[in-house]
């Protein structure tokens, strides 16, 4: 009988400076688009060539919500030095080669609504990849004790979200930075004031009988 062999995605490249000579040592990480057989999140680091390389199966999951999103991003960037670069690609691409060029820092604060900091409240980062907005980490940044977060490392413009702001207690934040404004060594988003989670939303599903649901998801944004 015949076995057939499970797909296999491989990106590989080179990333440089901007002088031309290859930077190694440096992080890269791979954000798949969403699409059947897109691939998964992963991180890697560039060998003493500048080289990378990713492989890894698709996605294994047939079930798809939401709109399609083509584009695969890979973004490297060298703290030491302040660099960054992204590039954008499409499915049936595995040859990405990146320049790093000056990058950029986006920072901010989060208090509540007496000025205090807000220890402990976690940022999600977010930039935009094709028509998705995709995550920057897999988990969110916690803010410092002063309520402070930052980002460094970032390709300059490009448009990013601060796609929530969340802390126990409190209710969330978001915000946005455009591509235009993120042509900079530094961006400051201004301060986050999360207000306190001081009210209850409640009520009963019940069916075209009037009989209640039990287990019923419930939504609310």
């Amino acid at each position: 009988r015949s076995v057939l062999a499970e797909p296999i995605l491989r990106y590989s490249g080179t990333v440089y400076y901007p002088s031309g000579k290859p930077a190694a040592g440096v992080p890269v990480a791979f954000y798949p688009g969403f699409y059947w057989g897109s691939g998964n999140y992963a991180e890697t680091r560039t060998d003493t060539n500048g080289r990378y390389e990713i492989i890894q199966h698709p996605k294994t999951s047939n079930i798809m919500t939401g709109p399609v999103n083509p584009t695969n991003s890979i973004m490297a960037g060298d703290v030491r030095e302040n660099l960054a670069a992204i590039q954008f690609f499409g499915a049936g691409v595995s040859n990405v080669d990146l320049t790093l060029q000056s990058a950029i820092t986006l920072s901010g604060s989060v208090k509540n609504t007496d000025g205090k900091p807000v220890p402990g409240a976690e940022v999600d980062v977010r930039f935009l990849s094709g028509n998705s907005i995709t995550p920057l980490r897999s988990q969110s940044t916690t803010v410092s004790e002063l309520g402070l977060f930052s980002s460094p490392v970032l390709p300059q413009g490009r448009e990013y979200w601060i796609y929530g702001i969340k802390a126990k207690g409190y209710g969330s934040a978001f915000a946005r930075v455009e591509a235009t404004d993120t042509k900079a060594i530094t961006y400051s988003f201004p301060p986050f004031v999360l207000k306190p989670a001081n009210y209850r939303l409640a009520g009963r599903v019940l069916d075209s009988k009037g009989k209640p649901l039990i287990g019923t998801r419930v939504s609310f944004s």
